[in-house]
């Protein structure tokens, strides 16, 4: 980490490391299921929402609410919308399992570019 630190820094960029996504859950304890399975999947969710606040701060300048009476999104929690996004997420073609029941038939489509 330190040498990312020490680079963006000598090239005049921000640099801004994104917490896991435990830590954006309002309470850890209790089971929280992407839409897209694997563990490797959680660091994509917690990086897709950054981007997706910080995308949206670019573009209109302002914190995020869900509502004009709710006060501006905290950072350190996702909101019910980000969360029920998350959960829904679907990645067709990505071990993808398809039932052809009349034939008998379990089909595993796996269209990604990793080895597994």
């Amino acid at each position: 980490m330190e040498t990312l630190i020490r680079c963006a820094k000598n090239v005049g960029v921000p640099l801004k490391v994104i917490p896991p996504l435990e830590k954006l859950l309002p309470d850890p304890s209790r089971t929280f299921h992407l839409g897209i399975d694997g563990e490797h999947q959680k660091n994509n969710a917690s990086l897709a929402v950054m981007l997706s606040r910080e995308f949206m701060l670019q573009r209109t300048s302002r914190v995020l609410r869900t509502s004009k009476e709710e006060p501006p999104l905290n950072e350190e929690v996702l909101s019910e919308e980000e969360k029920s996004g998350l959960m829904e997420t679907e990645h067709p073609g990505r071990c993808q399992i398809v039932e052809l029941p009349s034939r008998g038939i379990r089909l595993l489509i796996d269209g990604a570019h990793t080895i597994e």
